[in-house]
């Protein structure tokens, strides 16, 4: 199974309890296999035929039907305080993907870059 190219959207202050997981990781994250993670909750989102998905705080893989209206109601996060440079956020926070090439948010429309 082949996962389509997905995009970094950003860092988001995050409610665990708003967005379903899809798969909860380990109690440690290895830092040199965070790509690997982000690109399975990628193949998790897809499967189950979301467009929007993030990872969280040790590397647990969130996404739901209603992810796209959810993820940016906290507002974004600081980068270097909530979110790593792997793409996972730490406490609090997630960063947030999509499989779509462009997002808006608040009536504001932005082109995304691929996340790998």
């Amino acid at each position: 199974f082949a996962v389509s190219k997905f995009y970094h959207i950003g860092c988001f202050n995050h409610d665990a309890n708003v967005i379903p997981a899809l798969e909860r990781r380990r109690r440690e994250l290895d830092i040199n296999k965070v790509s690997a993670v982000v690109i399975n909750c990628a193949e998790l989102a897809q499967e189950s035929g979301y467009n929007y998905f993030s990872v969280g705080y040790k590397g647990v893989c969130y996404s739901g039907p209603q992810a796209n209206e959810t993820y940016f109601k906290k507002g974004p996060a600081e980068t270097k305080k909530k979110c790593s440079s792997g793409g996972v956020g730490k406490k609090g926070a997630a960063v947030v993907y999509t499989f779509g090439k462009s997002v808006n948010l608040s009536g504001n429309s932005f082109l995304l870059h691929a996340a790998f």
